[in-house]
C-alpha cells in the first residue's frame, strides 16, 4: 500500500509540473527525477551515399498496387537471372572442354611426332649396322 501511495504522489508530482518527488516518509532523502535525455538536432546536411540516389516518390491513393502482378515481375526477373547464369556456365563448361580437346589433340601430335623421329632414328641406326655389317664382310 506505501508503494501505491508512493507511486501516487511520484504521477501527482510529474502532472504539477514539480522539480522534484516530495518525500513520502520524512526520514528518507528526497528524490529526484532523472533528467530525460534531450534529442540531438538534427543536421540540414544529407550524408554524401544519399545525395546521388533518386528520391523515391510515395504516392499515396485508394488503390492498393497489383502485388500479384510485383510478384510475378519479381519471379520473372528472377527466371532471367538464373537463365542468364545457366548459360553462362554451359558456355563456360563447353570452353573449357574445347581447350581440353584442343590440348589432348596437341599432347597427341606431340607424341606421334616423337614416335615418328623415334622410328626414322631406329631405322637410320639399323641402316648404318647392316652397312657396317656389309662393309666389314665386304673387307673380309
Amino acid at each position: 500500500m506505501a508503494l501505491k501511495k508512493d507511486n501516487d504522489d511520484k504521477l501527482n508530482n510529474l502532472k504539477n509540473k514539480s522539480e522534484s518527488v516530495k518525500p513520502v516518509n520524512k526520514g528518507t532523502a528526497p528524490k529526484k527525477l532523472a533528467p530525460l535525455p534531450q534529442k540531438k538536432a538534427v543536421s540540414e546536411k544529407k550524408p554524401a551515399s544519399t545525395e546521388n540516389k533518386p528520391k523515391k516518390r510515395i504516392v499515396i491513393s485508394s488503390e492498393l498496387p497489383d502485388y500479384d502482378a510485383i510478384r510475378a515481375e519479381e519471379l520473372e526477373k528472377d527466371k532471367l537471372k538464373k537463365a542468364r547464369a545457366e548459360a553462362e556456365r554451359k558456355a563456360r563448361a563447353e570452353a573449357e572442354r574445347k581447350a581440353r580437346a584442343e590440348a589432348e589433340r596437341k599432347a597427341r601430335a606431340e607424341a606421334e611426332r616423337k614416335a615418328r623421329e623415334e622410328a626414322e632414328r631406329k631405322a637410320r641406326a639399323e641402316a648404318e649396322r647392316k652397312a657396317r655389317e656389309e662393309a666389314e664382310r665386304k673387307a673380309r
